[in-house]
C-alpha cells in the first residue's frame, strides 16, 4: 500500500512529467488515481508544495527551494543561495523568482557587514570620498562592479551613502579600492576625519 511521502513523490513525478510533455497535469493525476475526487487530488497537490516537492503555484511566487533547485545547484557545484542569485541577474525574466527570494538569498551569502551603528558614517565617508575623486554615484557603481565581478546599480550607491543598507564586508574592501583607500580610513569613527587629526586627538 502507498504511503503518504510515496503517493506525494508520484504525485509531483506524474505532475512534472506532464509539463514535461505538455499534457494536462491534473488530468494525468487523476488517470493514475481514477477513485480519487479533485478535491482529494488538489490536497495532494498542495501538500506537494508544502513539502518541496513541487514549485509553488503562483507565478512570480518569492519560493523556490525545491529538490530540483537544490539538485541543480549541486550539480553546478554552487550554493542554492548563488543559484538564485544569478537567475534574477541572468534569467532575463524567464524565471519566476521573486526579489524577497534574492534578497534572503544574499543576506545569507553575506552574514557580516558594516555595523548598523556605522553605517551612517561609513556612508558619509563614501559620500565624501566619491565627491572628492570627481565619481558619479553612477560611474562609481560601474567601477564597483568590474571590481567585484558582478552589477552593482547606482541606487546601492545611493543606499549605502545614506547609510539605510548593509554592505558587505568584500564590498568594503572593493570600495576601498576604487576609491583609493585603506579600509581603515574607509570605516573611520567621523567623516572627514584624517589620519594626521586622528593622531593628534
Amino acid at each position: 500500500m502507498e504511503d503518504r511521502t510515496e503517493r506525494l513523490k508520484n504525485v509531483a513525478r506524474l505532475w512534472n512529467e506532464a509539463a514535461l510533455s505538455g499534457a494536462a497535469r491534473v488530468e494525468a493525476i487523476r488517470q493514475a488515481y481514477p477513485d480519487r475526487t479533485p478535491r482529494t487530488i488538489q490536497r495532494w497537490l498542495r501538500e506537494a508544495r508544502d513539502e518541496g516537492l513541487l514549485p509553488p503555484s503562483k507565478p512570480g511566487s518569492t519560493w523556490l527551494r525545491t529538490p530540483s533547485a537544490m539538485a541543480v545547484a549541486a550539480a553546478l557545484g554552487v550554493s542554492y543561495e548563488h543559484l538564485v542569485i544569478a537567475l534574477r541577474e541572468h534569467a532575463d525574466g524567464y524565471l519566476k523568482i521573486g526579489a524577497t527570494e534574492e534578497r534572503l538569498a544574499r543576506k545569507a551569502l553575506a552574514p557580516i557587514s558594516v555595523p548598523e551603528d556605522l553605517s551612517s558614517t561609513f556612508g558619509a565617508v563614501v559620500r565624501a570620498t566619491r565627491v572628492e575623486r570627481g565619481f558619479s554615484q553612477k560611474e562609481l557603481a560601474s567601477r564597483l562592479s568590474v571590481a567585484l565581478g558582478r552589477e552593482i546599480a547606482p541606487l546601492t550607491i545611493t543606499r549605502t551613502e545614506a547609510g539605510t543598507r548593509p554592505v558587505p564586508l568584500e564590498e568594503v574592501a572593493a570600495l576601498a579600492a576604487v576609491l583609493k583607500l585603506s579600509v581603515d580610513e574607509l570605516i573611520q569613527t567621523q567623516p572627514g576625519r584624517g589620519e594626521s587629526e586622528c593622531a593628534s586627538s
